[in-house]
């Protein structure tokens, strides 16, 4: 939900989510890709991000059991890539 908001208001320009399967040594099975224009709107996703949530839920963020993020959430890998190629999202 917070995403499809991000997207409409051109926070991001993309997100994707992919299924996995867990193994030994990746024990998660799904996969968040948020992707942004540039580095600009990868500094302020958090403050953006931080936007959307207060105006949708201006109690605060639905949480589950209580959690806070920073009690359930995990970074398991993390990688920078440069785009080689990219196939033109529009036929001519």
């Amino acid at each position: 939900m917070y995403r499809d908001i991000a997207l409409a208001k051109g926070y991001i320009k993309s997100y994707r989510i992919y299924n996995t399967t867990a193994d030994s040594t990746a024990d998660f099975d799904l996969i968040l890709v948020t992707e942004y224009a540039d580095s600009t709107q990868l500094k302020l996703s958090e403050a953006r991000f931080n936007d959307i949530i207060k105006q949708e839920r201006p109690a605060g963020a639905k949480l589950l059991n209580e959690l806070k993020p920073n009690d359930f959430r995990q970074n398991v890998f993390s990688k920078k890539a440069a785009t080689l190629y990219k196939a033109s999202d529009q036929v001519n």
